[in-house]
């Protein structure tokens, strides 16, 4: 079976809906970037938010980064649109994460959180974003750890350890959706893949985080990933432009 984006994400689930949840993450991610780059985010740049939704984080960021410009992609249309009447200022793009829709070395900042598990491919989404991050810049990368026992998103017991056709019919089952869109994967299956593009532990300590546990790391090419694993034991038209005709990369 040929598996793709779950369709209306943003529409399917309540959590996306709640701005105030949204803002607590926006917060979070806020603070441990100042906490871990604090150079980098002090001179400004470009970001890039994979994953944007209704652009809750986008907004909160370009509030308190007004020298950063803050540019968000998201495959759900009908989220861009709402993001679009919230904050007419932001810069939106509807756009795939497996082939994004900017040149090589466009962002000096990528923010990917909980985010790889609904992509299709999430390798192919690690070399989109090492492909946009210029020499220099960071990725902030969170997401659920497959061995964590409750699956995140449907609140099932062990959802995660199933193989993936049994896991589409306990959800079917269940009445919670049609198919087990979610591709989480252990750190053991992710840090290999970082490991041949050349990522490694940058020995960054940062402050706890509730509920997560932080594993910075570096690539030998000048750009880094901060990775988290989350509890770990883990106005767009209808007509949607491909990128706001506004944006353009900055200087490399």
């Amino acid at each position: 079976m040929k598996e793709l984006y779950q369709s209306n994400y943003w529409v399917r689930w309540e959590t996306c809906k709640d701005p105030e949840s949204r803002r607590r993450k926006a917060r979070k991610i806020r603070s441990i970037l100042e906490a871990a780059a604090p150079g980098l985010i002090g001179q400004g740049g470009q970001a890039l938010d994979v994953g944007c939704s209704i652009g809750v984080i986008d907004e909160h960021l370009a509030m308190a980064w007004p020298h950063w410009e803050i540019v968000g992609v998201d495959i759900d249309a009908e989220a861009l649109r709402l993001a679009r009447t919230r904050c007419a200022d932001l810069f939106l793009c509807l756009g795939d994460a497996m082939r994004l829709p900017f040149p090589d070395a466009t962002f000096d900042l990528v923010l990917c959180a909980q985010v790889y598990e609904h992509v299709p491919d999430w390798r192919r989404l690690l070399w989109e974003i090492h492909r946009v991050l210029r020499p220099g810049g960071i990725c902030f990368f969170s997401g659920p750890n497959r061995l964590f026992p409750i699956e995140p998103h449907y609140g099932l017991p062990f959802l995660t350890y199933l193989p993936r056709p049994l896991a589409h019919r306990v959800l079917r089952w269940s009445g919670k959706a049609p198919l087990y869109y979610e591709r989480p994967v252990t750190w053991w299956t992710l840090a290999p893949r970082l490991g041949r593009s050349g990522v490694r532990d940058r020995g960054l300590h940062l402050p706890p985080v509730r509920g997560s546990a932080t594993v910075p790391l570096e690539r030998s090419r000048g750009r880094s990933l901060l990775a988290l694993g989350a509890d770990a034991p883990a106005t767009l038209a209808p007509a949607v432009d491909p990128l706001d005709a506004e944006f353009q990369p900055g200087p490399s």
